[in-house]
């Protein structure tokens, strides 16, 4: 989505914050509020859901060139899942208001990520 603009890559590059992750370790937890957008450079991300009896279901593997944490942004909720590091893990990040002003500049970027909701088949999606 987000290599064919070199405009946006600069954007996002001058912006984004690199973080380590081990093993294990919860990068987002579902629920909670949600301020950052997510880019994975190395390492590979458990995603999981919470159902009303909080049993968590494993939803799929996000591996490097993958984002998340976009849901809650772009639907003004909360996390709709939990993502735990499979491995050691490099994960880039922005702030919610860079976000904002990113998806204000490149609306295109919003619409392509609104149009991705509809691959997210858990039910216990809320939007």
């Amino acid at each position: 989505m987000f290599q064919n603009d070199s405009d946006l890559v600069n954007i996002l590059f001058s912006k984004m914050e690199l973080q380590m992750y081990d093993p294990e370790q919860n990068v987002i937890r579902q629920g909670e509020i949600a301020n950052k957008i997510y880019f994975i450079s190395k390492g590979e991300i458990e995603v999981w859901v919470q159902d009303e009896n909080r049993d968590e279901t494993f939803v799929k593997i996000l591996t490097p060139g993958k984002y998340f944490g976009e849901i809650a942004l772009i639907t003004n909720q909360r996390r709709t899942a939990t993502l735990q590091t499979k491995s050691y893990c490099n994960i880039g990040w922005i702030e919610r208001e860079t976000f904002d002003q990113m998806i204000t500049i490149f609306p295109d970027v919003k619409n392509r990520m609104k149009q991705n909701l509809i691959l997210y088949q858990d039910k216990f999606r809320c939007w």
